[in-house]
Parts: structure tokens; sequence; C-alpha cells
């Protein structure tokens, strides 16, 4: 940003630190908030909404409809702290259609590598990818024994 303080990039930057809440965010909180979600659960939506801009860099962001973010967005976080959810029921709360919300959720997930209890945006207190890594941990101790001469 140093090297080109006049840059898209910098301007990009400049609309994600300079102000407050932008229209998704207002729109998401307002919503899931309205739905009665988790105050960790609306700050994990936030920050993977702000790590999403981030990320794109400079790359154009879509914006026509802030909805289809903010549904992406929850529908996204839902997903990935195990809340029972379908695509289109959020459509339905965010007055969008479903492909929109698939669209977008897509978008998240590939720009941020998202994957199920990731433990970026996981907000319970067990993430179950723990019982994963004990069990690798266990299965790599059991395969050094059964090497054992």
């Amino acid at each position: 940003m140093r090297l080109e303080p006049e840059s898209s990039l910098a301007e990009r930057f400049e609309q994600l630190f300079a102000s407050g809440m932008d229209d998704v965010e207002i729109l998401l909180t307002d919503k899931m908030a309205a739905a009665g979600t988790p105050l960790e659960l609306i700050g994990a939506a936030i920050q993977m909404w702000l790590e999403f801009r981030v990320a794109l860099g400079s790359e154009t962001l879509i914006m026509r409809k802030p909805e289809t973010w903010a549904a992406a967005l929850d529908y996204t976080i839902r997903k990935v702290n195990l809340r029972p959810v379908t695509r289109q029921g959020i459509a339905d709360f965010y007055g969008i259609s479903d492909g929109a919300v698939r669209d977008r959720h897509l978008d998240l997930v590939r720009t941020l590598d998202v994957m199920p209890c990731d433990y970026r945006y996981f907000v319970g207190k067990e993430n179950p990818l723990d019982k994963l890594v004990e069990a690798a941990e266990l299965l790599e101790q059991l395969e050094a024994r059964f090497q054992e001469p």
C-alpha cells in the first residue's frame, strides 16, 4: 500500500478500516440477532467477512445486494459450527434466492478454504476436529509400536 497509495487496493483497505460497519455487517448483525443467534456466532460471521475482504486483495468484490453476502455468511458460519440449517431456509429468511446463497457460500469457502469446524470460526467449547487430531496421534503411536523389532 505504501508503494501504490492511489491504487484500488489502497482504496479498498481504507474502506475496510476507515469506517464502522458496512451494509453487509449491519444486515448480518440485525438478521442473526433477530433469529436469536448467539453473539459468538455473529462475531465469527463478521470475522469471516473481514478476512474474506482482505483475502480478495485487489480482486473486485461483486456487491449487487448486501443480502446475498449476509445470507451466505450466516449460512456458512452455521454450517461450520454444525448448526441445523438449510440453504433454502436462509435464502427465505434474507429474501433472496437459494442459488445466490449457494454461489456466495462457495465464494467464501473457496477464498478462505473453509472447512467443517474450522478453528478460525468455530465457537463451541469442544471442537470435533480435536478428536481427529488425537486419533491421528494415537494411530501414529500404534504404528510405531507395531514397527518396533
